[in-house]
């Protein structure tokens, strides 16, 4: 049939990221937590757990799902059922902010042998993506109203760039290859 050799057929893994209160009003770093919901899919179908449990049960590589037949290849329905127990496993819905930004990123494309389908970020994390990737395009500032002196261009990127982090609660570290100095001073 034409839909055998489909690759959207594929048992898959969505992730809803959502950035934790703490990550969201303090200090971030990559050990920050961000929340997340998992949801397991095959092809573009979400499926439930126990809609799973039912289909894996049936020990069939041929089955019938939502009026459409699916073949269920073997290691990905081993890959999904060590996913979820790993995932009853864990103490808390929460990974680190590096796990999360490697995911919405598109770094990391697998999880536990189950590829991963989409990322879906709320609004503060759609941002801090957005920001992270436009790369040369981060706003450059004025120096401060009370700085006595001139900044040169490559001082003033490096300023910006402070700003920037201060902005996302990134830490940062001043340093002399920088160009801005040990005298100047936030």
């Amino acid at each position: 049939p034409p839909w055998w050799n489909k690759p959207d057929t594929r048992l898959r893994v969505r992730a809803k990221l959502h950035m934790s209160q703490e990550a969201a009003s303090g200090i971030l770093s990559m050990d920050s937590l961000v929340s997340y919901d998992w949801e397991l899919a095959l092809g573009d179908e979400l499926l439930t757990h126990e809609e799973f449990e039912r289909l894996a049960a049936l020990k069939t590589p041929l089955v019938r799902v939502r009026g459409r037949w699916v073949l269920l290849q073997p290691d990905q329905v081993e890959a999904a059922i060590a996913f979820w127990q790993k995932q009853q496993e864990r103490e808390s819905e929460q990974m680190a902010l590096s796990e999360a930004l490697s995911l919405a990123l598109g770094v990391q494309q697998e999880i536990d042998g189950l590829g991963v389908s989409e990322i879906d970020t709320d609004d503060q994390f759609t941002a801090l993506i957005d920001t992270l990737t436009r790369g040369d395009q981060i706003e450059h500032l004025d120096p401060p109203k009370g700085f006595a002196g001139e900044l040169r261009p490559y001082q003033v990127r490096g300023f910006s760039w402070l700003a920037f982090l201060r902005r996302w609660g990134f830490g940062a570290c001043l340093a002399d290859d920088m160009g801005l100095g040990k005298t100047i001073q936030a």
